[in-house]
């Protein structure tokens, strides 16, 4: 009976192991399937939310999908320490064979002199307070009250108009009924309101032309004389007196007009405008930090034409920026990590 009993438990002992050998080779082979099956393995470049297990094409541009970098299915995992997350959140990988297929570009910052010319509304100088001013000077220079309180209010009331003492003395030393009257001497004065944002970049003795409306075909070439001291609060624009050859004297005051001022900015760090990007609470670039990454860096941007802006900050000479193709980078950048304003 014993020996029986034995036998038995022998049988079940065997069973129970043969089990146990089928459920770990299943056990196995489910692993072995989940590390091998790739999910998400193809993706859009346009765009990044449309993923595939196998090759194909997307359904809303019919770009050739692409393979995803080992990098990226590395982060999808979320396997990096949090040092690399942190790395990875200020650069973006593409391959080579990636940026060709997106047509990223490339250009360097460089050093040059930047030109633009910006034209401002503009009417024929008619100033009664500036003339009533430059009057009251005289009167008070010519009375020997060249000095005391008297003197010093006429005096601070004309700069209060831009005047410097240099303007001042050339002002005297014509008719200043010209600012009520018209030019006289060959000259026109002509008043030109400027933007608040381009005041640092315009200075006395500028160059500065004129076309009035009533002589189209007529360019009035001539200098910024003086600017005015205080800022319109309600235009938020600033005024500058030009003074312009009128040698037939056709110019009258009040005549509306528009003033047209070049400016030039020499050795400016400059990169093309199609690399910068306007996110709202900041301006960045995307810099090649070698040939498969890609860096969102900001920058405090400055003098601008129409092609090139010039970088205050955030460049140095020589580093390379996207170009073209920057709006992608950006999107996939965000895709992977989320916004970083």
């Amino acid at each position: 009976m014993y020996q029986i009993k034995n036998h038995i438990n022998g049988i079940f002992s065997q069973y129970f192991s043969l089990i146990n050998i089928v459920l770990l080779a299943f056990m196995y082979i489910f692993i072995s399937e989940c590390k091998l099956k790739p999910i998400g393995e193809y993706y859009c470049p346009m765009h990044p939310q449309v993923v595939s297990d196998s090759p194909g094409t997307c359904p809303i541009c019919n770009m050739k999908l692409v393979k995803k970098e080992k990098q990226q299915k590395e982060q999808e995992n979320h396997s990096h320490s949090l040092n690399d997350e942190k790395l990875n959140k200020s650069k973006v990988r593409l391959s080579i064979e990636k940026q060709e297929l997106i047509g990223v570009s490339t250009a360097k910052v460089e050093e040059k002199s930047l030109s633009r010319s910006i034209k401002f509304p503009a009417r024929i100088a008619y100033d009664p307070e500036l003339y009533e001013a430059l009057i009251e000077y005289r009167e008070v220079i010519s009375g020997g009250a060249g000095t005391g309180g008297l003197y010093s209010a006429v005096f601070n009331r004309i700069k209060q108009f831009g005047l410097k003492e240099k303007s001042i003395r050339y002002y005297l030393s014509r008719d200043p009924s010209e600012l009520i009257l018209g030019g006289k001497y060959g000259k026109s004065h002509v008043y030109a309101q400027i933007y608040e944002t381009e005041i640092p970049m315009i200075t006395e003795g500028q160059p500065a032309s004129v076309k009035a409306i009533a002589y189209p075909e007529i360019k009035f070439q001539g200098r910024i004389l003086a600017m005015d001291t205080i800022l319109d609060s309600d235009s938020r624009t600033l005024r500058v007196r030009i003074e312009v050859d009128d040698k037939d004297g056709i110019l009258r005051p009040q005549m509306l007009a528009e003033a047209e001022i070049s400016f030039v900015r020499e050795k400016a760090l400059s990169i093309p405008r199609d690399a910068v990007m306007y996110t709202g609470n900041s301006t960045i670039v995307y810099r090649k930090v070698d040939q498969e990454h890609f860096q969102p860096v900001r920058v405090i941007i400055g003098y601008e034409t129409d092609t090139t802006v010039e970088v205050l900050s955030g460049l140095n000479q020589d580093d390379e920026v996207v170009v073209s193709a920057n709006f992608l980078i950006d999107s996939e950048s965000k895709i992977r990590f989320g916004t970083e304003d």
